[in-house]
């Protein structure tokens, strides 16, 4: 319970920025923790998720930015089953994520650990390049296409 303040205001309707700084600290907390079990609470939340509806939503989501973003993005992609993230690559991808982030659109860095190594130059580029754009459950259709217009405006 302690750790669901995030998760909880999000689902309450407010933004993800109202609580980023708590998804931040709770997501430290789990650095040196062994692994456990699930608690009720969680177990609970998960036993009432409609997973083929996750699963289709998700894999349709996929399917919509990949025909919107085929032609432009460098990757060469097939769509797994139930993907978390549609990653399109580009150029200037750090400055897209902050003009996103302007715009209230939250697009993460993958591997942030290795944009300080040495001697990894194509993990520093797909770190930097690679924008995981959101396509859960949570999306539709709608939400979809806006996120298009928006990539692409901050693309050209």
């Amino acid at each position: 319970k302690d750790r669901m303040k995030h998760i909880l205001g999000r689902y309450e309707g407010n933004s993800a920025s109202d609580f980023y700084l708590d998804f931040k600290s709770n997501d430290r907390s789990f650095i040196d923790m062994p692994l456990r079990h699930m608690s009720k609470l969680t177990h609970n939340l998960l036993g009432a998720i409609d997973y083929q509806n996750v699963l289709f939503r998700r894999n349709e989501n996929w399917h919509i930015l990949h025909t919107c973003f085929e032609n432009r993005n460098e990757l060469s992609l097939s769509c797994p089953n139930g993907p978390y993230m549609y990653p399109l690559y580009c150029e200037n991808g750090m400055e897209i994520k902050l003009m996103l982030a302007q715009k209230k659109i939250f697009v993460p860095t993958l591997w942030p650990n290795v944009l300080s190594m040495e001697n990894c130059d194509l993990e520093k580029d797909y770190a930097e390049n690679i924008l995981p754009l959101p396509i859960d459950q949570r999306y539709s259709k709608e939400d979809m296409l806006f996120l298009v217009k928006e990539v692409l405006s901050c693309i050209n």
